[in-house]
């Protein structure tokens, strides 16, 4: 199901983020980090999976999350997501819908990606490592959950359609 190997590729991108850049564990920490770009990417990388993932649960396919309309535009995708209903999936706050409206602006600027001068405030790290957790894991819960839903639906439809032919196989020997 692509829905929940995307979500498992959102983990991923988190796991590298912390490989690159673990979060702070301290304010202090926090405050003589220093940021790495490459960490930042890689969040946002996994925040735009989960947030695709959700979206292909939800029905839409691959090649509707191709279109332009969507690309990484984290907010655009935040706002379908919501859309449909995405609080079943992760209940997200109002400071963490605002970090994700901020980000979006870096992340789909391709500013982590290419060095264009002048500066811009990144979000404190600690909280998008915080808001790319709760986004990957709840989002991978809730594609398992859809995942064995739709293989115990299609377990009981085969189910069906055997006790259907056999049936009929019965009936057609007594004629």
């Amino acid at each position: 199901m692509p829905a929940l190997k995307t979500a498992r590729f959102s983990q991923q991108f988190l796991a590298a983020a912390l490989k690159v850049q673990a979060a702070p564990r301290t304010e202090r920490e926090a405050l003589v980090q220093q940021p790495s770009l490459v960490a930042y990417y890689l969040l946002g990388h996994a925040i735009e999976l989960a947030l695709k993932s959700y979206l292909l649960v939800r029905g839409l396919s691959p090649n509707d999350l191709r279109r332009w309309a969507y690309g990484h535009k984290l907010d655009v995708l935040l706002a379908e997501c919501r859309r449909r209903g995405f609080g079943i999936a992760v209940k997200l706050t109002p400071p963490e819908l605002k970090l994700i409206q901020h980000f979006s602006e870096i992340y789909a600027g391709k500013e982590l990606e290419y060095q264009f001068g002048g500066t811009r405030a990144l979000p404190q790290y600690a909280d998008l490592v915080s808001l790319t957790e709760r986004l990957s894991e709840g989002v991978f819960e809730y594609a398992k959950r859809k995942h064995k839903a739709n293989r115990s639906v299609n377990a009981d439809v085969q189910g069906c359609l055997a006790a259907s032919r056999a049936f009929s196989c019965v009936k057609n020997s007594k004629e």
